[in-house]
C-alpha cells in the first residue's frame, strides 16, 4: 500500500473493506471515527448496502497501515526487553502455529514474519 492515492487501486468490494477492518484490533465504530465517516454510513459500506467510495477505501488503508506500523514499533520495543528464554518459548509456539495452519497462507505469512523477528531478537541475547 502506498501513501499516494491512486483511484485505479479502487476495490469497491465490501469484502476487501471488511478484511481491512478485521486486520487491525479496532471496532468498526473506531475505524469510522478514525477516518471521519458517520458510523451508520460506515456500517452500510461494510454490509454492502452502499458502494464504498475510493476516498473511504484509501483512508481506511492509511489508518490500517498506521495502526500496523505502531504495533510493529511497540513489538520491537517489547522484544528488546524480553529475556531469551521467553523469546525461545514464543518461537516454539509460533513454529507450532505455522505447522497447524498449512492452508491459511495469510496467517502463515504473518506468523513466519513474527517468528523471524523473535528469532532475530533471541539471537541478540547473551
Amino acid at each position: 500500500m502506498t501513501s499516494i492515492p491512486n483511484p485505479s487501486n479502487h476495490q469497491p468490494s465490501t469484502r476487501y473493506l471488511r478484511e481491512l477492518v478485521e486486520s487491525v484490533d479496532l471496532a468498526q465504530d473506531e475505524v469510522a471515527d478514525g477516518i471521519g465517516v458517520d458510523r451508520r454510513t460506515f456500517r452500510r459500506y461494510l454490509a454492502g448496502d452502499s458502494r464504498v467510495p475510493y476516498p473511504v477505501q484509501f483512508t481506511v488503508e492509511c489508518l490500517v497501515a498506521n495502526v500496523v506500523e505502531q504495533a510493529r514499533e511497540m513489538s520491537a520495543r517489547q522484544l528488546a526487553s524480553t529475556p531469551r528464554r521467553e523469546l525461545q518459548a514464543v518461537e516454539r509456539k509460533l513454529a507450532r502455529e505455522v505447522e497447524q495452519a498449512p492452508n491459511a497462507s495469510r496467517l502463515r505469512q504473518r506468523v513466519k514474519a513474527t517468528l523471524a523477528k523473535v528469532q532475530r531478537a533471541a539471537a541478540r541475547r547473551p
